[in-house]
């Protein structure tokens, strides 16, 4: 049972109207788990309209680093889903399997494979997990792994949504020095601070085409990809 151990966390900053349809999407599959949105300063008639949500209010302008780390405070439960919202669960979404690879292989962050719309209209899925390396004085990431426990790949990072062990990675965090601080610095931090990194294939969450590109189209296109 995931109730009392997992709760769903959702970043929505200075608009937490545009997290509707991800609250939607968590509540066909998962009508019963803790659900936690930081960001604005009210929820709004809709979203406060869902049982077993809880909404934490900041200030206008509140930073994604300082958001994050009030999430990880602010959470209640042993492990906690990063959720964005651009992304859909669907009935492939297994966080049972997620919440399994974390606590019985001892993963603090478990990632999951992501489907996202091709230009032509074709859905693919794909396992998003990269490492780190530096060449030639600039930091990269290469879609490769680090080996595996037991049946999951290991690596030095994930995609943005992904199931963590809240207790070690509230210590790394988010630095709130940057607005507007991307994933690419988080999972640095959480590897210097020897953060175990996996993905569980069995679980696929959908991610929804922003400006006529994918997530991972726009995450390359930021500033942690040399």
């Amino acid at each position: 049972d995931l109730n009392g151990l997992l709760s769903v966390g959702i970043w929505a900053g200075d608009h937490p109207a545009e997290s509707l349809e991800l609250v939607k999407s968590i509540r066909q599959y998962y009508p019963e788990i803790a659900l936690l949105l930081v960001g604005g300063e009210s929820s709004g008639e809709e979203l406060a309209a869902f049982s077993n949500l809880r909404h934490v209010a900041t200030p206008a302008g509140t930073g994604m680093g300082a958001g994050h780390n009030l999430l990880l405070k602010e959470c209640q439960t042993e492990f906690l889903l990063i959720a964005d919202p651009g992304y859909r669960l669907t009935e492939a979404t297994d966080l049972r399997a997620m919440l399994f690879a974390a606590a019985r292989h001892r993963l603090e962050i478990v990632g999951c494979r992501v489907s996202g719309c091709l230009p032509d209209g074709r859905r693919i899925a794909v396992d998003e997990c990269w490492s780190f390396s530096a060449e030639q004085g600039a930091l990269h990431h290469r879609r490769q792994r680090r080996g595996k426990r037991g049946p999951y790949p290991l690596s030095d990072r994930v995609g943005d949504f992904f199931l963590c062990c809240v207790a070690p990675v509230r210590k790394s965090g988010w630095d709130e020095a940057f607005q507007s601080e991307d994933f690419g610095a988080f999972f640095l931090r959480g590897q210097k601070a020897r953060l175990d990194v996996g993905l569980c294939a069995e679980a696929v969450v959908e991610r929804r085409r922003v400006g006529g590109k994918d997530g991972e189209a726009a995450d390359k296109e930021s500033a942690d990809w040399a």
